[in-house]
C-alpha cells in the first residue's frame, strides 16, 4: 500500500514510475523487522519472489518494528508497505492508501486464527457472548476484504 499522493507524483513524473512491480527498484520499501514466522508472508522478499523478482533491490529499505509503523510511514508518503489487508482495508476504502498494482497482486498466507472453547466453558453466557462477538468481527473482516468463503 502507498499514499495516493505517491502514485499521483509517479504518474505526473514528479517521482519515479510505479506502474509495474519492477518499478519498485526505484522506490523505498517499508519492511517489518520481525522474527515471527508469519511475518515472512508479508515480507517484501516473499512478495518479490512471488512476482518473479527475487533479486530486486529497492532504492532504499526502511525497517520498522510493527505493521502499524509501516502503515503510518506509507500514509506519510515515506515509502510503500506490505500489510495484512484486514489492517488496512478501512484506509483503502477511505482512499487514504492505495494498492499500486491492484488487488490482483495480493498474496495469501497459510496462517489462520482459530476460536477454541473448552467444553466445560461452552454453556457460560459470557463465553457465548464473547464467542459471538469474535465470530461477528471475523465475518465483518472477511466481508471487508472480499473473502466469501472460509479456507
Amino acid at each position: 500500500v502507498a499514499s495516493p499522493r505517491l502514485l499521483e507524483q509517479a504518474a505526473s513524473g514528479a517521482a519515479p514510475p510505479l506502474r509495474t512491480p519492477a518499478d519498485l527498484a526505484l522506490h523505498t520499501l517499508l519492511e517489518e523487522d520481525s522474527l515471527q514466522a508469519s511475518t515472512q508472508f508479508v515480507s517484501w522478499r516473499h512478495w518479490l519472489a512471488v512476482q518473479a523478482l527475487p533479486a530486486l533491490e529497492p532504492r532504499r529499505w526502511i525497517y520498522l518494528n510493527f505493521t502499524y509503523q509501516q502503515v503510518q510511514a506509507a500514509l506519510a508518503g515515506q515509502g510503500i508497505a506490505l500489510a495484512r489487508l484486514a489492517l488496512v482495508d478501512e484506509s483503502l476504502a477511505r482512499g487514504e492508501l492505495v494498492e499500486p498494482f491492484g488487488p490482483a497482486f495480493r498474496t495469501r498466507s497459510p496462517y489462520s486464527y482459530w476460536l477454541i472453547i473448552a467444553g466445560s466453558k461452552r454453556d457460560r453466557a459470557e463465553v457465548q457472548r464473547f464467542a459471538s462477538w469474535v465470530q461477528a468481527q471475523g465475518a465483518s473482516t472477511r466481508q471487508a476484504i472480499g473473502e466469501t468463503e472460509f479456507d
